[in-house]
């Protein structure tokens, strides 16, 4: 019963994580978008997003 509760509870922590990286990833994949709207303007937060990219874990990572 304790081992079932453990898995469940790890289940539970990866798709968190899993959920908050693909949020996470919206947020850097909108942040290009806007950038590249804003053109000229927008090239400190295209920066700031490509800085902010590698910082997520790919989804695809948490199974």
């Amino acid at each position: 019963m304790e081992k079932q509760r453990k898995n469940t509870n790890i289940i539970r922590n990866i798709r968190e994580r899993k959920n908050s990286a693909m949020q996470a990833n919206l947020l850097v994949l909108n942040a290009f978008f806007e950038a590249a709207r804003a053109g000229k303007n927008g090239l400190e937060l295209a920066r700031a997003a490509e800085k902010a990219g590698p910082l997520f874990l790919c989804p695809t990572e948490v199974k």
